[in-house]
């Protein structure tokens, strides 16, 4: 067992004994140079499903309302749904949006 030493009142750092280095640590991790950035591609949504996110838009909630206002409502029951469905891809399909979207839009006026 080595002795621990415990410095007194009167000593000085000449009298204390010398720590031994230690070396540092390995590395881990791979150099930075060879770790490859993820790529970020676009979230791929297949036609089912933006018909599916779509047709949820268009559905009458609970109490009878929607989602979106009344005019795009029959645009989407008469079938033209080119315009809605390019409406809806501005907004990353997402229904949330596209229906605050619609909203604005309608009171508005611009449609």
């Amino acid at each position: 067992m080595q002795d621990t030493f415990v410095p007194t009142p009167g000593t000085v750092a000449s009298q204390t004994p010398a720590l031994a280095e230690t070396p540092p640590p390995a590395q881990a991790s791979p150099p930075a140079a060879s770790v490859k950035a993820p790529e970020e591609r676009p979230e791929q949504i297949s036609k089912q499903a933006i018909d599916k996110r779509l047709r949820r838009v268009f559905t009458p909630r609970a109490d009878g309302s929607y989602l979106v206002g009344e005019d795009f409502v029959k645009q989407y029951n008469s079938g033209d749904r080119q315009k809605l469905l390019i409406l809806f891809e501005k907004c990353d399909h997402d229904p949330d949006s596209f229906g605050g979207w619609c909203w604005e839009l309608e009171s508005s006026r611009m449609i």
